[in-house]
């Protein structure tokens, strides 16, 4: 029995026109070749695989079976290293496009009371319904890891930026008026609440410390403290628990912040 890796890659020939986006029970890679799949990596994630795993472009194969089936298989599903490692611009460029016309679409509710998710709630619920499904039509979405590192940690640092320079413009201002007293009970306040957090997800929920902090992160929609959790790490334990509660907690405030706004409109 000999083991191979292979990375797969879009449009494959034939018998396996393309691997991508097909189960390993669609495949049925014993019955036509014999060989038997034992591992899949992703982008730096062990998956265990079974007849439910659609494999996707750019995953590592390991396979395991007699030499001469696996050099045969190796030769057809074998793709190329450097077009793994390239992006394709179009689901992108899509999907942010359709984001922005979500973002913008007014959801009324009642009484005159319309809310808008916004662009950048519309783009994050686009992706992630993009990121569900892999593809838009014919274009499947693949992010190598380089790409996805640069376009995080550019967004980060524009987002960053423009924060900055919108809340620096009337700093001394506000400190003039206000004091420091402003800045220290921002400070108390926000530890008292990250303290809280973090108590409510290790004590009742029993999360971990690592889990703990992506959540708490992500309920208080903050990119930069993701960024300082995951430096304590080398899993990627705080961006997976990022991952699950930031959805509810950006488009949540998104509207509840619209809503909050009308129902005093209407009071006033």
């Amino acid at each position: 029995m000999t083991p191979h890796r292979i990375v797969l890659l879009a449009g494959l020939a034939a018998p396996l026109k393309s691997l991508t986006g097909k189960t390993l029970a669609q495949m049925k890679v014993w019955e036509q070749f014999t060989v038997v799949i034992t591992r899949i990596r992703r982008q730096g994630l062990e998956i265990v695989p079974h007849g439910n795993v659609t494999l996707e472009r750019g995953d590592g194969i390991r396979v395991v079976g007699e030499k001469n089936a696996v050099e045969a298989f190796a030769r057809l599903a074998q793709g190329s290293p450097r077009k793994a490692m390239e992006t394709s611009m179009v689901p992108y460029l899509i999907g942010l496009l359709v984001g922005v016309q979500v973002g913008l679409i007014p959801v009324p509710l009642g009484q005159g009371v319309s809310v808008k998710l916004g662009m950048a709630g519309g783009v994050f619920l686009t992706s992630l319904l993009i990121g569900h499904f892999g593809k838009i039509g014919p274009f499947r979405l693949y992010v190598p890891p380089a790409a996805k590192n640069l376009t995080r940690e550019l967004g980060l640092m524009l987002f960053l930026a423009g924060a900055g320079t919108k809340a620096g413009a009337h700093l001394l201002d506000v400190l003039a008026g206000q004091g420091w007293v402003l800045l220290l009970a921002g400070a108390v306040i926000t530890t008292l609440s990250a303290a809280a957090g973090l108590a409510v997800m290790v004590k009742a929920y029993n999360l971990n410390l690592l889990s703990a902090m992506g959540a708490l992160t992500a309920s208080m929609t903050n990119p930069p403290a993701l960024a300082a959790a995951n430096n304590q790490t080398e899993t990627d334990l705080p961006s997976i628990a990022y991952a699950s509660a930031y959805p509810v907690a950006l488009i949540f405030k998104i509207l509840l912040a619209q809503a909050l706004v009308e129902a005093l409109r209407l009071l006033l």
